[in-house]
C-alpha cells in the first residue's frame, strides 16, 4: 500500500511523509498537536478517529469502518473469488474460517452466497469458539483441530487472512489431515513471506494493496484541494488467486477426468487442442466430452480456453511485457488475435484489464 501512495506522490506532487509505526516520527503519537495536511490510515476505532478529527487534517480511511471517506479492498468480491476457485477445482464441501469484524463478515457472505448460487452443498461456518477471539493460541488450535476432524472430506476452506490460513495448515498437520488432498486452503491478502513460510505454502488472494494506496492518495489529494468526498466507499477489487500447494489439487473423483483437467491447466500457455488431451488420458473423445459436461459443467475445449485466458491474465498482472510479447508467451501468438479473443472472453481488452488491476 505504501508503494502505491509513494508512486502517486512522485507523479503528482512533492509530499513529505510521516509514518505512525516508525519510532523516528514522534509527531504522530499526538495527532491533535500534529500540523500535517492529510492522513491515510486504517481507522477502525473511535479513539483513533477522534484524534484524527482533533488534528484538523484531511483523512482517508483504508478500512471499511464509516466516518471518513473510504478507499479499501472489496471484501465481498474476495469471498466470491475464493469460492469460485474452490468450485472450479470440483469441491462439493466448503468451509470458512474467520474472526469477528466487518471485513470478515462481508468476505464470508460473498463466499457463502457464491456457493449457494452454484447450487452446491451448504457451506461449513467457522466454529463458534473461534468467533469469540481473542483466546489463547493453543486453545484456538485445539478447537480448530477438533473442527477439522469433524468436516466432510475432501473440502475447500477459505481463511479470512493469511494468519488464519497458517493456523488451519498447522492444525491440519497436528491431527494428520492431508493438505491439499483432504483439505484445500486459501488465505487472503497474499503476504508472500507468510504464505511461503507455511508448510505446504499457502494459496492466497492478492488484494492489490499498491492500487489501494495509489487510489487513497489520489482521493486525499482531491480532498486537500477542496474536492467533495465520494458518496460511497471506493472498493478496489481483488486480483487473482495466487495458487500454491495448499490448494493445488483437483477434487474430482474421476481419475481420468482429473488428469485431463490438470494437463489442460498446466499447459494454459500453449495452443493445445482436445486431441492433445486425449493423448494424455486413455479414454475416447465422446467419453471425455460426456464426463466434462457432467462433472465440470462445460466442454474440454472450454476448459482449454479458460486456462489460456488465465495464463494471459497472469502475464498482464505480474509482468510489464508488451502485448506482442504477452501474445508470444501465450497460446495466441499474435497481439491482434490475443486482443480479439481476450475481449470476447472478458469483456475488456488486455490493456484495459492490465490498467484495472495495476496502478501504473
Amino acid at each position: 500500500m505504501r508503494l502505491g501512495i509513494a508512486r502517486y506522490a512522485a507523479a503528482h506532487g512533492l509530499w513529505t511523509f510521516f509514518s505512525r509505526d516508525e519510532e523516528a516520527f514522534e509527531p504522530l503519537r499526538k495527532l491533535e498537536k500534529w500540523d500535517g495536511d492529510g492522513i491515510i490510515a486504517s481507522i477502525h476505532n473511535e479513539d483513533f478517529a477522534g484524534k484524527i478529527r482533533a488534528s484538523g487534517a484531511t483523512a482517508v480511511n483504508v478500512s471499511a469502518a464509516p466516518g471518513f471517506p473510504i478507499v479499501t479492498k472489496d471484501d465481498t468480491a474476495a469471498g466470491r473469488l475464493a469460492a469460485d476457485h474452490l468450485i472450479k477445482q470440483g469441491h462439493q464441501h466448503f468451509g470458512y474460517v474467520g474472526i469477528k469484524g466487518i471485513y470478515t463478515r462481508r468476505q464470508r457472505d460473498g463466499f457463502i452466497r457464491t456457493i449457494q448460487q452454484a447450487g452446491l452443498g451448504e457451506a461449513v461456518y467457522e466454529p463458534a469458539p473461534l468467533d469469540r477471539m481473542p483466546v489463547r493460541w493453543k486453545t484456538a488450535q485445539k478447537l480448530l483441530v477438533r473442527w477439522l476432524r469433524s468436516l466432510p472430506k475432501p473440502i475447500g476452506l477459505t481463511a479470512c487472512d493469511n494468519y488464519r490460513g497458517r493456523q488451519v495448515i498447522e492444525a491440519a498437520r497436528a491431527c494428520g489431515v492431508l493438505i491439499p488432498d483432504e483439505v484445500a486452503v486459501i488465505g487472503v491478502s497474499n503476504d508472500e513471506m507468510m504464505c511461503e513460510f507455511c508448510n505446504p505454502p499457502l494459496s492466497s488472494i492478492s488484494l492489490q494493496g499498491e492500487r489501494i494506496g495509489y487510489e487513497a492518495a489520489r482521493l486525499l489529494d482531491h480532498l486537500m484541494n477542496g474536492g467533495t468526498p465520494p458518496e460511497k466507499p471506493i472498493l478496489i477489487p481483488p486480483g487473482e488467486v495466487v495458487v500454491r500447494r495448499s490448494s493445488d489439487m483437483l477434487a474430482i473423483a474421476d481419475a481420468d477426468l482429473a488428469a485431463a483437467v490438470r494437463f489442460i491447466r498446466e499447459h494454459g500457455n500453449k495452443a493445445i487442442g482436445v486431441a492433445d488431451v486425449l493423448n494424455e488420458v486413455p479414454i475416447s473423445r465422446r467419453s471425455l466430452e460426456r464426463r466434462f459436461g457432467a462433472i465440470v459443467g462445460h466442454s474440454p475445449w472450454r476448459e482449454i480456453r479458460l486456462a489460456q485466458i488465465a495464463h494471459v491474465k497472469k502475464l498482464l498482472i505480474e509482468t510489464d511485457m508488451s502485448m506482442p510479447k504477452v501474445a508470444a508467451a501465450s497460446a495466441f501468438y499474435d497481439a491482434k488475435r490475443l486482443s480479439t479473443i481476450f475481449k470476447e472472453e472478458t469483456g475488456v481488452t488486455p490493456t484495459a484489464y492490465r490498467r484495472q488491476f495495476r496502478t501504473v
